[in-house]
């Protein structure tokens, strides 16, 4: 008996344990592939707000050209 059931167990790890974890790990590689709908709104309203500091950026009269030519900030390393 004790030896059947060591047969069995040895079977079930070659064969179905291996198929039953790939294929979740499948499926959760599929829902992932999808953007949430909490992530679309925060998309959107990210959006939202890079219109509404474009528009302000403009109104205060500062050239695009002029944001995008300044070099890139680096912190001063301390001594």
């Amino acid at each position: 008996m004790n030896d059947a059931l060591f047969t069995l167990l040895i079977i079930f790890l070659v064969v179905p344990a291996p198929l039953i974890i790939i294929l979740h790990f499948l499926t959760k590689w599929k829902q992932t592939r999808e953007i949430s709908g909490s992530d679309e709104l925060m998309l959107e309203e990210l959006w939202e707000l890079a219109q509404r500091m474009e528009e302000r950026l403009e109104s205060l009269g500062v050239p695009s050209h002029r944001l995008c030519s300044q070099k890139p900030w680096k912190p001063q390393r301390l001594r």
